[in-house]
């Protein structure tokens, strides 16, 4: 009986061994796969910062496809594309593909005035907020949807 005893007390020890290892690794490999989820106790999550941050990365993966063909588009072309599920607009002569971050927009739906045209004096002149030309930093994210050159 004393050998029973201490097979079944040894096989509980590994069982629960073996989940303990198991929960372990499973929270491990969930925080390493998407560590953006993990946000540290002492860190609190800014939610406006966020809404308003471009995913540059996966646009610059975009447009680097489209910016090695150096397209060069009609004002027909671009005329084209003026609607809020297909936003394209000039701005200084070059041709942007906004589509993708109107919904992210800190202006919200202003961004929507220069579909499919010349939006250079909108983007300069912001009518509908400000009436200040947008900042240096809405300029270099402005790069990020370049797809291509005006046709003059």
């Amino acid at each position: 009986m004393d050998k029973t005893k201490t097979l079944i007390i040894a096989s509980a020890i590994i069982v629960t061994l073996i989940l303990i290892g198991s929960v372990y690794f499973l929270s491990r490999q969930k925080t390493t796969s998407n560590p953006s989820s993990a946000v540290p106790a002492n860190e609190e999550n800014n939610s406006d910062t966020q809404e308003t941050e471009i995913n540059t990365e996966e646009t610059n993966e975009q447009n680097e496809d489209t910016n090695a063909n150096n397209k060069v588009y009609t004002m027909a072309e671009v005329a084209q594309h003026s609607s809020k599920s297909d936003c394209w607009m000039i701005i200084h002569d070059k041709v942007y593909d906004v589509t993708s971050f109107i919904e992210k927009h800190p202006g919200g739906d202003s961004i929507l005035q220069g579909c499919g045209k010349d939006a250079t004096e909108l983007f300069e002149t912001r009518p509908m907020g400000s009436g200040t030309p947008h900042s240096d930093k809405a300029k270099e994210n402005l790069e990020n949807f370049y797809i291509g050159d005006l046709q003059k």
